[in-house]
């Protein structure tokens, strides 16, 4: 019979009848059983709204929430009933219901309430759009109070108990922020928590809306459309309404005879085209709303939001998508991404992400060891297994309250895997013995498995557990130390059932002989044990072409590793389709950018920032900011100060920054603008109490090797050109929290890997009793990983959170098949000792190979395949982490099985080799050579000292004039170009220094000018002068070390014309190299003490001279903790006025992979200057008009 369609708001009505299975030991229906009568309640209310056929169409699932039951009478055997289900109310995510139980008098029994949820592949489906599609336009009631109720106690008891079921990984806390790899407490989360105290700025929302045929937005009904969002978004509960920046909501300042206007920039009621003309006009003179608010093409507009609570960011992202999605303008396109709704989105896409890879690895993992046993009777001890070790690790995990990271969802594909190695072995071991003995009592057999298993398998699980500790132990990111933490309680727990639950399961069902084992007990191992067997005797037939060919791999193999680079993008954990992703590089790529760094200016006392000169700090930073080739934007209230400044004295807007210059001026014109304006339109850039203000960065790109080299040189500038007494400055912002955990990544993630190595090695010596066994037991692992940092350099595959930990988990994982061959071929070893028989190495490994051998295949085909898993992931970090594992796995079965066998064979030679001539000629040599270093005359005519003197008091001009072209090249090759004149002179007293740029237009005239004094009692001085703020200002002499202007040359290097100051270093003479007509001298300088190593940045060089002219050919410098830095090249050395000069200097930067060169195009010698170029009060003046 043909059921009637209802309304979605209709109640639905199913009739049930109490059946035998439905009682409990006391005769009336269970209670469990009204929450499964509830769920087929709820599917019948789907399938008679339309809701079900909408799931089908749209490939939807359906999740349940939670339920609450009230009983009030009970059901008897063969009762009738009907449910009265019916839907009460529906937030963006949750549907939810009240189920009445009413007997056929009309009674009512029970009454219950539930909560369901549909889901697509990658994200919770918003419930108005399944609304929608059964009415159109239907909008829910108000929630009953009831509900209201059970929301807040359910809150609650979460908040309290955390995630109270151990075994559901979706109880978990999901927390995919950047903030969360960074430990509670870090300064960059404090600085954090400042700006949102400070400026009420968290994590924003960006929607944009784009014109199709590339129109102006600012027309009427496009600006309507903005005016439309910015008003729905401030209805959204999670979102600040007065936090939206928009053009709907933002104001211009503008000047009017001798007045300043402060006015929004349009009334949505007027839309002539005077109105909107104006708009536009006034929008063009507003700086630091273009590319923020309206694209510079005015093809798009952006509506910023900022979330209340980021940790709510899902549920925001979802409701604002449901809004857009009703708009749906024939003209416009709309993108909705922006820090929060990444972040927030990501805890969904991971969620998903997680229902499909975790029981796709356990099913395929339980078919592969099958096919490797053929015997089915065999899967239910692995089974528990895995779900003990997997299952508790995680479930302890949840119990704690631990956040489900990103990463997290690799957990369980990694527990699975390993799990099942230990049962691969336990059952090969045991199905070899019931081909080899037949006739024995299994019982018996599973004690002699276990007997001969217990030993590597608790040797593997200690070297896991130690590959875990090295990344446990050394890294500071939550995330990762949790991910190893809970990875070695999974791994301890997998021991615990493979030894104590495993052989009784084994013991109880006693699984059949394996047909795949039945060679074993006739002529020996199978096909794929001989081949392997066969595989491993070539090592152990040729183990000098082995090992050659193992280091000819490894030095390609370090080749490419020498390009591997640490990188990170939050968008990239999305897939390159993924809507949200694309929304984010179209909002990013259009404005400004969506990676924002801030820098919190503080003052010790209100009004401190009443200050004309602190407030030309502030412009001074955006200045040198804005000259960063990553950075698209800055916006401080020194904006907003140079445009009050331009409308109050009728000037034009202008690029650069022109202050008011006097306290009472920067004072009054504020209060001119709360008098003009909403006081609080300046709120996210000054305080009210005129004591913090907030400089804005944009940048123009994710990705940290970018943003780092901006926080890297704001912290040198902050902390040498801006803070002061009474004045602090603090970087904040998202982009700084990422700084901060990758750096820490970049600079202990080779430590933790030689730590589990070391961790590793330590463990297999004490294991095995011998430092040489123990050695051979890790080389093949140790081979296996510098091969995938080579194969990482090479693909360009960076090193992130995830394929970071590829090498500690292939360490712990991959030396498992070493130790069991080690183990194994030691047995052998002893027990011929033991015999008395002579140990011949082939025969043991022809004997022992086999059999381990097709265990380990199993074991790393497991793995490998386990691992594969995470490549089908949606989440590209772990595709690379997958790939990367898989292939380590695989390949360190394959090393292991080769190398082993050589370096025993190659062990058992040198111990038969006697090496006492050996010793006894090579002491001879050494003798000897010594003999002749010691007695050998020196060839050097000069001592190192001599030789830094004569470079230091190398001829030159007493007043010279340059012209360079810059050329600076980043590590993408992206070049820019600079020029600057260069005046030098000296004289008794000093010498001087003035560089004067010409190109490019945003740094012409920016001048520097030194004076170096000649005499220790008088310190340097120095300048820059900043035409942007039109003003000069001193800089102190500790400033030498920094690096000059964005080049890759310190000031130090433009003053000294790559002299050595005696003063800074010591010098020793490394040798000499004899060219065609001129002697090379190699020396190296250290800093004479850890104050001047700080002041020049450098922690020392090694320069090749040229006697000839006495100038330095190549400088290598290395940074205090004596890490190679940077490199100097001088080239094209001729005579000009008797003077050499270079034509060509290049720097290359080794740490960031720039290089800057400059080219000499004009140089004049002892063409005398004005004397005025040198004055610092005619810094403002520009070039003399001479030249």
């Amino acid at each position: 019979m043909r059921r009637i369609r209802l309304n979605y708001d209709a109640p639905c009505v199913t009739r049930f009848r109490v059946w035998p299975h439905d009682l409990d030991v006391f005769g009336h229906m269970n209670n469990g059983r009204y929450l499964q009568i509830m769920d087929v309640s709820r599917t019948e209310w789907m399938a008679r709204t339309g809701v079900l056929s909408a799931m089908m169409d749209q490939k939807w699932s359906a999740v349940l929430g939670g339920g609450l039951t009230r009983y009030r009478r009970t059901l008897k055997l063969m009762q009738s009933y009907n449910v009265h289900t019916q839907l009460v109310y529906w937030d963006t995510r949750w549907f939810y219901f009240e189920h009445t139980f009413v007997d056929l008098n009309g009674k009512k029994v029970a009454v219950g309430v539930s909560r369901a949820a549909l889901r697509s592949r990658s994200k919770w489906v918003n419930t108005q759009k399944v609304v929608d599609q059964v009415s159109p336009g239907a909008a829910t009631l108000p929630p009953p109070d009831y509900i209201r109720q059970w929301q807040d106690i359910d809150e609650s008891i979460f908040k309290q108990a955390g995630s109270s079921h151990a075994l559901e990984t979706t109880d978990f806390i999901e927390d995919t922020s950047i903030d969360a790899f960074v430990p509670a407490g870090h300064e960059s989360l404090l600085a954090n928590e400042m700006t949102k105290t400070l400026f009420g700025l968290t994590e924003p929302i960006a929607v944009a809306v784009f014109t199709k045929n590339g129109d102006s937005v600012l027309s009427a009904e496009t600006l309507a459309v903005v005016a439309q969002i910015t008003a729905a978004l401030g209805e959204i509960d999670n979102i600040d309404p007065e936090r939206i920046a928009s053009i709907s909501s933002e104001s211009s300042i503008t000047g009017a005879a001798g007045s300043i206007l402060v006015d929004p920039y349009f009334d949505p009621d007027i839309d002539d085209t005077y109105s909107i003309s104006e708009t536009a006009r006034r929008w063009r003179n507003m700086p630091p709303h273009i590319d923020t608010l309206v694209s510079a093409d005015e093809q798009a507009a952006v509506i910023m939001a900022e979330v209340i609570d980021p940790r709510q960011a899902s549920t925001t992202y979802l409701e604002v998508q449901q809004f857009i999605e009703t708009l749906g303008h024939p003209e416009l396109d709309f993108y909705i991404a922006g820090p929060a709704a990444v972040s927030g989105y990501l805890s969904d896409y991971i969620d998903a992400d997680a229902r499909v890879l975790q029981p796709v690895v356990f099913l395929i993992v339980i078919i592969f060891l099958y096919f490797a046993f053929m015997r089915a009777s065999a899967l239910l001890g692995p089974i528990i297994v895995l779900l003990g070790a997997a299952g508790g690790s995680l479930g302890i995990m949840a119990w704690q309250g631990i956040p489900y990271f990103a990463i997290t969802n690799a957990l369980p594909v990694i527990l699975v895997a390993i799990s099942v190695a230990d049962a691969i072995h336990i059952l090969s071991a045991y199905f070899e013995r019931r081909a080899r003995l037949p006739d024995t009592d299994p019982r018996l057999i599973v004690i002699d498995a276990m007997l001969a298993m217990a030993r590597p398998i608790t040797l593997t699980t200690l070297t896991t557990i130690a590959g875990f500790t090295g990344i446990a132990v050394i890294s500071i990111m939550p995330p990762i130390a949790y991910f190893a933490w809970y990875a070695m309680l999974g791994v301890a727990l997998a021991w615990v059932f493979s030894i104590f639950v495993l052989p009784a399961v084994l013991t109880l069902l006693q699984p059949k002989p394996s047909p795949l084992f039945s060679d074993f007990g006739m002529k020996g191992p199978d096909f794929i044990g001989v081949w392997l067997g066969n595989v491993s005797l070539l090592g152990a037939r040729y183990p000098f072409a082995v090992v050659g060919a193992f280091a000819l791999i490894i030095v390609i193999a370090v080749t490419g590793a020498l390009e591997l680079r640490v990188d990170r993008s939050q968008v990239n954990n999305f897939a390159p389709d993924e809507p949200i992703r694309i929304a984010d590089e179209r909002i990013h790529n259009t404005f400004a950018g969506t990676a924002f760094l801030d820098v919190i200016i503080a003052t010790e006392e209100p009004d401190g920032l009443l200050n004309a000169r602190r407030m030309q700090k502030i412009a001074d930073l955006q200045a040198w900011l804005e000259d960063h080739e990553h950075v698209s934007k800055t916006v401080s209230i020194a904006d907003y100060l140079t445009l009050l400044h331009s409308a109050i004295n009728n000037q034009e807007v202008s690029e650069s920054r022109n202050l008011p210059d006097t306290d009472d001026a920067i004072a009054q014109y504020l209060m001119v603008y709360e008098a003009s304006g909403d006081p609080s339109d300046l709120e996210e850039e000054i305080t009210p109490d005129y004591d913090a203000a907030l400089v804005r960065t944009v940048l123009n790109s994710h990705y940290f090797s970018d943003s780092r080299e901006v926080v890297l040189e704001l912290q040198d500038y902050l902390s040498n050109s801006f803070i002061e007494p009474g004045m602090e400055a603090t970087i904040a912002g998202d982009v700084n929290v990422a700084f901060h955990w990758m750096t820490r990544l970049q600079e202990s993630h080779f430590t933790g890997v030689a730590l589990s190595l070391l961790l590793v090695l330590i463990m297999s010596i004490c294991v095995f009793r011998s430092i040489g066994v123990g050695f051979i037991a890790v080389i093949p692992v140790t081979f296996t990983v510098l091969c995938i940092y080579g194969v990482m350099g090479t693909l360009d595959i960076y090193l992130e959170p995830a394929t970071s930990m590829f090498a500690a988990i292939s360490v712990g994982v991959g030396v498992d098949f070493a130790i069991h061959l080690v183990d194994r071929l030691q047995y052998e070893i002893r027990t011929a000792d033991n015999k008395g028989e002579i140990v011949n190495m082939n025969d043991i490994i022809g004997r022992v190979v086999p059999s381990t051998a097709r265990a380990c295949f199993f074991n790393a085909a497991a793995l490998g395949v386990g691992f594969s898993v995470l490549m089908i992931s949606d989440l590209p970090t772990l595709q690379r982490f997958g790939g990367l594992v898989t292939v380590a796995a695989l390949a360190s079965f394959l090393s292991a099985l080769i190398i082993v066998p050589a370096c025993y064979v190659l062990r058992e030679r040198l111990q038969q080799i006697s090496i006492a001539p050996i010793v006894k000629t090579t002491g001879s040599l050494a003798f000897v050579g010594i003999a002749i270093l010691i007695y050998s005359p020196t060839s050097e005519a000069f001592t190192a000292q001599e030789v830094a003197a004569a470079v230091a008091n190398r001829a030159e001009a007493q007043q010279t004039t340059r012209t360079i072209q810059m050329t600076l090249t980043d590590k993408r090759g992206r070049v820019r170009q600079r020029q600057a004149v260069v005046f030098r002179a000296s004289d008794e007293d000093a010498k001087l220094t003035r560089i004067t740029y010409l190109e490019p237009k945003r740094v012409r005239e920016l001048t520097f000018l030194s004076r170096d004094h000649q005499t220790l009692n008088k310190n340097d001085e120095r300048w820059l002068y900043i035409p942007a703020a039109g003003k000069t200002r001193r800089i102190p002499a500790s400033d030498r070390g920094d690096y000059f202007l964005g080049t890759d040359f310190t000031f130090e290097d433009m003053q000294s014309d790559f002299k050595f100051n005696l003063d800074d270093y010591s010098f020793t003479l490394l040798g000499s190299e004899q060219a065609a007509d001129d002697t090379i001298y190699v020396i190296q300088g250290k800093p004479v003490d850890k104050s001047t190593a700080k002041q020049l940045g450098y922690g020392g060089f090694t320069a090749r001279i040229s006697a000839r002219t006495w100038f330095p050919e190549q400088i290598d410098f290395v940074d205090p903790k004596n890490k190679s830095l940077k490199t100097i090249t001088i080239d094209g050395l001729r005579q000009i006025n008797g003077i050499w000069t270079p034509s060509t200097v290049e720097a290359t930067h080794h740490i960031t992979g720039h290089t800057t060169q400059f080219d000499y195009i004009s140089i004049n010698h002892d063409i005398e200057a004005a004397v005025d170029v040198f004055a610092p009060a005619n810094l403002t003046r520009g070039l003399p008009a001479s030249w």
